[in-house]
């Protein structure tokens, strides 16, 4: 399963779900530029789709 069908799952669910794996949270980054300048600008193979998430520290 390539990375761009995580986000197609967690788009089309609401929600993350299968091929998200918990295990692999390394990905999550602290800042939309960090996460931009990380993956190429969304240009590295397997990196083209970039899914914001915000998330309260209570909910963290």
């Amino acid at each position: 399963m390539t990375r761009p069908a995580i986000a197609d799952a967690a788009l089309a669910s609401g929600t993350f779900v299968s091929p998200f794996k918990r295990e692999r949270m390394t990905w999550i980054k602290p800042s939309f530029l960090w996460m931009m300048y990380r993956s190429g600008w969304a240009t590295k193979p397997g990196q083209e789709r970039v899914v914001a998430v915000r998330i309260t520290r209570a909910g963290f």
